[in-house]
């Protein structure tokens, strides 16, 4: 399952295609219908976005240093998030033939050494079960050596 995860990722590419790529990977696999990357920047700790998949809002994504909101939580704490239900609009999925909000949320770490470099946010309209959370930490370490190129 990791390597579906792994196909085409070049590391030779710019940072933002190589996400671009990896997003496309998880929708491929996963279903997901939008995605976002985070990686920490040396010099400041902050995670900034570096990829995006079918991404769409109306406000300037924010910027986030461990333990600050959601996604902060899960660099701080190393571990998979899986939310669902999420409330109606809390993400908005748009398409020529309209709007609509998944109600799966996916937040899990890129680590590198035990250490969170970066986070990926997915959403779906059908719930990741537990065997698919494992596959996506164990993807998480291996993800980890290639994102430490970028950074």
């Amino acid at each position: 399952a990791v390597n579906i995860l792994l196909k085409n990722l070049d590391t030779e590419k710019r940072e933002k295609e190589f996400f671009e790529k990896l997003l496309s990977n998880l929708a491929e696999k996963y279903k997901i219908v939008q995605g976002i990357v985070f990686v920490k920047d040396k010099s400041d700790n902050v995670y900034k976005k570096a990829g995006t998949y079918a991404f769409y809002s109306e406000e300037e994504v924010r910027e986030f240093k461990e333990e600050i909101g959601i996604s902060g939580q899960v660099a701080a704490n190393r571990e998979l998030l899986n939310i669902s239900d999420l409330p109606n609009k809390y993400i908005t999925v748009l398409s020529g033939l309209g709007s609509s909000s998944p109600n799966h949320l996916v937040i899990f770490p890129i680590l590198f050494k035990n250490k969170t470099i970066g986070i990926i946010e997915i959403a779906t309209f059908t719930k990741i079960n537990k065997f698919n959370e494992e596959v996506l930490m164990n993807f998480a370490e291996i993800l980890g050596e290639l994102v430490e190129t970028f950074r």
